[in-house]
């Protein structure tokens, strides 16, 4: 992979997804600019032992819910039953399954990802009988996942929203001084909240020169929401991961220098606080 060599990236991630990303771009010469337009807030008062026990398959939908269940089960001095299976709708999900609950098998898609290719698989055919639960935060996205699993003749299925997607109190002052001086390359919005949250937060100058720049989303569902605000330059990676996102970004600057010349810079000319 070629380097980031002098690009700024604006992540809006919670900064406890941001890790490896910021790193990774400063290995690789780049700025990362951390600026969350999304957080979570645990809702886990639903939950108690029934939720585990009382079920044979749980589903994960992102680690945000892993983490909100884990975080119950260890202020409530429970373990995760041995009998109870697991699934998740991605890679990155799984790993927080088996680092939380210490689980063998987790049931994962093992190329595209997310609930309705969760439901292709051979291993989720044979549901019938079978009581189900799943952990996540809400969303629209939640009924399209229950209406699969009735579908597929579960004896019970019992959605639990065990967190929320809130906006943080994030500064757009911060950003505004940071980009000014540095200008921005890309920006990487890994969902249709986030993106949402980020266009609130800012003025319309800011909001006018991030439509110019170039974003980096997970998927395409964000990529038509982004669309539809006018933002002009909008690239899915490959598949929902950071190192995904990096090959896209550097492949994208690669292509930019090569035609004009030069890295494609927003933000330079705004007035910094």
């Amino acid at each position: 992979m070629t380097n980031l060599e002098g690009a700024t990236v604006l992540i809006t991630r919670p900064e406890v997804y941001s890790s490896y990303l910021s790193k990774e771009i400063k290995r690789l010469g780049g700025i990362p600019v951390v600026f969350p337009t999304l957080d979570v807030e645990y809702c886990t008062q639903g939950l108690d032992e029934e939720s585990f026990n009382g079920h044979d398959l749980a589903i994960f939908t992102s680690r945000n819910a892993v983490a909100a269940v884990a975080e119950f089960l260890k202020q409530e001095g429970m373990n995760w039953p041995k009998s109870l299976r697991c699934a998740a709708v991605g890679n990155k999900t799984a790993d927080a399954v088996r680092g939380a609950f210490d689980v063998g098998e987790v049931i994962t898609p093992t190329k595209d990802f997310g609930g309705a290719e969760l439901m292709t698989l051979e291993s989720m055919q044979n549901l019938a009988g079978q009581r189900v639960i799943f952990f996540d935060g809400g969303g629209p996205r939640s009924v399209l996942l229950v209406n699969m699993l009735e579908d597929k003749g579960c004896k019970a299925v019992t959605h639990a929203v065990v967190y929320r997607r809130v906006r943080p109190p994030s500064d757009p002052r911060v950003l505004q001084s940071v980009l000014g001086q540095s200008g921005l390359d890309f920006v990487v919005l890994t969902s249709v909240s986030s993106s949402a949250n980020l266009l609130e937060m800012l003025d319309i100058e800011l909001v006018n020169e991030l439509k110019r720049a170039v974003v980096i989303v997970y998927s395409k569902r964000i990529q038509q929401e982004l669309e539809k605000q006018g933002v002009e330059q909008i690239i899915v990676s490959d598949i929902p991961s950071d190192d995904a996102v990096l090959e896209a970004m550097m492949r994208t600057q690669r292509d930019i220098v090569k035609r004009t010349g030069k890295q494609q810079k927003v933000f330079a000319d705004i007035e910094t606080i």
